[in-house]
C-alpha cells in the first residue's frame, strides 16, 4: 500500500491527467485488495469452530444411548415375565382388574418411553451427524457456498438446531430419569442414565460455544456480569425449582401406583 501510495504521489507530481486516473485507481485497487484479504471470524473454515467439538460428543453420548435403549427393548420381554412371578394368583381371582393393570398398562407405558427414547437419540444422531458432515464437507461446492451461510457464527439456522436439541433433550430427561422412568430408581439402566445427562450437557455446552464464537458472553461471564445478589438468587431458583419437579414426580408415582 505504501508502495502504491508513493507511486501515486510522483504521477501526481509530474504527470499528466489520465496518469493521475490511472494512479488513483491503482491506490484503490490495492485498498480493495487489502480489505478482501483482511481476517474476519466468518471467513474462518466451519471444521475449525469451537463448536464442531460439540457436535462431536454429542453423536458419541447419543449412539451410547442409542445403544442402550436398543439393548432394553431386547431385553423388556424378559423384564416383563419375571415380573410376572412377583403376582399373588391368588388375588389375581378376586380382582382380574389388578392383573390387566400390572401387566398390559406397564408393558404399554413401558413400550412407549422405550420408544420416545429411541426416536430422541436416534433423531439427535441424524442432526449431530449431518452437522458434522456440513462442518467437514471440503469436496463438495456446498462447502462454500450454502453451508457457511447455515452454520458459523451469527447464524440463525444452527442456532434454532441447537436450541431445538436442548428442549428435546430436556423432555427426554425428564421421561427417561424420572422414578418410573425406563432409567429411573431400581431399573439399573446405568449406561441409559449417564448418557440421557451426558447428552443435556453437551447440547448446552455446544449452544454456549456458538455464543463465544459469535461474540457475545459465555454463559459464566453472563451471570458473573450481573449483581453478586444476583447469583444466589439463580441458585436458589435453580435448586427450587428441581426439588419441585422431584416432589411432582414423587406425587405421580403415588397417585398412579395400583399396588
Amino acid at each position: 500500500m505504501l508502495t502504491s501510495t508513493s507511486t501515486a504521489a510522483t504521477v501526481v507530481a509530474g504527470g499528466n491527467d489520465n496518469d493521475v486516473e490511472n494512479a488513483a485507481s491503482v491506490a484503490v485497487g490495492d485498498d480493495e485488495v487489502n480489505e478482501d484479504c483482511a481476517p474476519s471470524a466468518d471467513c474462518e473454515p466451519l471444521c475449525r469452530s469451537s463448536s464442531v467439538k460439540g457436535y462431536i460428543l454429542l453423536l458419541v453420548s447419543a449412539s451410547l444411548n442409542f445403544e442402550a435403549v436398543v439393548r432394553l427393548s431386547r431385553t423388556k420381554e424378559t423384564f416383563t415375565n419375571e415380573s410376572l412371578t412377583e403376582i399373588d394368583w391368588c388375588s389375581v381371582l378376586d380382582n382380574l382388574g389388578s392383573f390387566y393393570d400390572f401387566v398390559l398398562i406397564k408393558r404399554g407405558d413401558l413400550d412407549a418411553k422405550i420408544r420416545y427414547a429411541m426416536a430422541a437419540s436416534g433423531m439427535t444422531i441424524i442432526i449431530s451427524g449431518f452437522v458434522i458432515l456440513c462442518y467437514f464437507d471440503l469436496f463438495t461446492g456446498l462447502g462454500k457456498t450454502l453451508w457457511p451461510k447455515m452454520f458459523g457464527p451469527n447464524k440463525t439456522v444452527e442456532l434454532c438446531i441447537l436450541i431445538f436439541l436442548v428442549i428435546l433433550w430436556l423432555v427426554t430427561i425428564w421421561f427417561n430419569t424420572a422414578i418410573r422412568g425406563i432409567a429411573g430408581e431400581g431399573s439399573e439402566q446405568y449406561n441409559l442414565y449417564f448418557t440421557s445427562w451426558l447428552c443435556l450437557w453437551t447440547t448446552f455446552w455446544t449452544l454456549e460455544r456458538w455464543f463465544v464464537s459469535s461474540g457475545m458472553s459465555s454463559f459464566k461471564k453472563f451471570v458473573s456480569s450481573w449483581p453478586n445478589r444476583c447469583k444466589l438468587w439463580i441458585i436458589t431458583f435453580i435448586l427450587s425449582f428441581s426439588d419441585f419437579l422431584f416432589v411432582l414426580d414423587v406425587v405421580c408415582t403415588c397417585l398412579t401406583c395400583t399396588c
